[in-house]
């Protein structure tokens, strides 16, 4: 007999799998099932596993492209790191009582809109924003 080596053994663990008892939980729970956490049929708690796991990859990816928009637009407010508008930011900062700048601000005005609008779901905050906006830009001209 030839030798063939090692055998491998492996486990294959499904990439929902921290999703499993969750989805079991909210299957029972449900109102319009007869189920216990205990007896839930496989594809159903499978199903809602898979649906958990996606939802969550879908949000992270979601974090992840809102954080390269919000950097993306840090650099356009504020220039490269030598930008005299960074340099006047630290500047600002060097007082006893510190000073946003025109960047500064525009820059935090911009933020919350651009996250509103990445969330989708904070119109009135954005009306709001904007509101405040325009009052800080009046406040700034005196």
């Amino acid at each position: 007999m030839m030798p063939t080596g090692d055998i491998i053994n492996t486990t294959y663990t499904p990439r929902y799998a921290d999703f499993i008892e969750q989805a079991k939980t909210d299957i029972a729970s449900s109102p319009d099932n007869n189920y216990d956490i205990y007896s839930v049929p496989q594809d159903q708690w499978a199903e809602k596993a898979k649906e958990l796991y996606v939802k969550q990859q879908e949000e992270l990816e979601m974090r992840r492209k809102a954080e390269e928009i919000l950097e993306e637009y840090e650099k356009d407010v504020f220039g490269s790191w030598f930008s005299f508008a960074r340099i006047k930011k630290l500047a600002s900062k060097a007082g006893p009582v510190p000073i946003p700048t025109d960047e500064e601000i525009e820059y935090a005005a911009g933020r919350a809109i651009l996250t509103a609008e990445l969330k989708g779901k904070n119109k009135p905050l954005q009306t709001i924003i904007i509101l405040l906006l325009k009052l800080l830009i009046r406040l700034m001209a005196f």
